[in-house]
């Protein structure tokens, strides 16, 4: 570089005014690929819109009209296709599978004696029979000679009267335990009927007038009677509620209930 360049300054690089105004002269390369100037548009492009195929496409041909085969193959086919979607749109959806819920075997209907106060007055009335049956069976059993001389008087011979005191007592403690806890209490029933009907058929009402005491009021056998009725009673009615009987008649309807129920 000369010592006259190097002393230049950038104010002096600049342009002369008229080579400013000329602008930039265009290159050997920019004069060969110059796009021509276009005032007429003659050289548009078609519109971005309309598709790259129409370009170069003929003209569509005009339809090649059906012959009569060909129309009848085209309308049966037309027809058959009508068929199927109305016979799917008649057809109805399939149904779809409700799995219903086991019902629940509904409570079994009470009678009357199985209600409160029924079961609580059988209760009561079970419990008296029982202590008295208990009670005379323990003395019964006890004193088997005082017993069995009890019956020297009576239509019963000498030979069973010592088995008639035993079998007796060990009814009446059957007896008395079947009706506290309420099992097989109509069978009970019948048992206390049967043992006190032939207390007063064989011993309290024998041979011998039931009005025979004449310093004491009532009758022979006063006790037995009430207790082969109370016996009648309990075979007709049953235990009531409040006893296992209840419960395993109560089970056993429940169940027959579910079963038909199942079916």
């Amino acid at each position: 570089m000369s010592e006259q360049e190097s002393q230049q300054t950038p104010e002096d690089w600049t342009l002369p005014e008229d080579e400013k105004a000329q602008g930039p002269q265009p290159t050997g390369l920019e004069e060969q690929w110059k796009i021509p100037e276009d005032p007429d548009n003659t050289m548009a492009l078609p519109a971005p819109d309309a598709p790259m195929d129409d370009i170069f496409r003929d003209s569509p041909a005009p339809p090649t009209p059906l012959s009569t085969e060909e129309a009848r193959l085209q309308a049966e086919r037309s027809a058959r296709k009508e068929a199927r979607l109305q016979a799917l749109a008649a057809s109805p959806a399939p149904a779809t599978a409700v799995i219903a819920e086991p019902a629940s075997a509904p409570a079994p209907a009470k009678r009357t004696t199985d209600k409160f106060l029924p079961s609580l007055g059988l209760f009561l009335l079970r419990i008296v029979v029982a202590g008295i049956l208990g009670i005379r069976a323990v003395q019964w059993l006890g004193s088997t000679e005082k017993s069995t001389a009890m019956l020297e008087n009576t239509v019963i011979t000498t030979e069973w009267r010592g088995l008639a005191v035993i079998v007796a007592g060990v009814a009446m403690l059957l007896i008395a335990f079947a009706l506290i806890v309420g099992l097989l209490t109509r069978v009970a029933g019948f048992g206390l009927a049967a043992l006190t009907g032939c207390a007063l058929a064989l011993v309290e009402w024998g041979p011998y007038s039931v009005f025979q005491a004449q310093n004491w009021p009532g009758f022979l056998g006063e006790l037995e009677l009430l207790l082969a009725t109370v016996g009648i009673a309990i075979l007709l009615v049953g235990a009531g509620g409040w006893s296992l009987d209840y419960s395993f008649r109560s089970r056993r309807t429940k169940a027959k209930m579910a079963r038909e129920i199942a079916q």
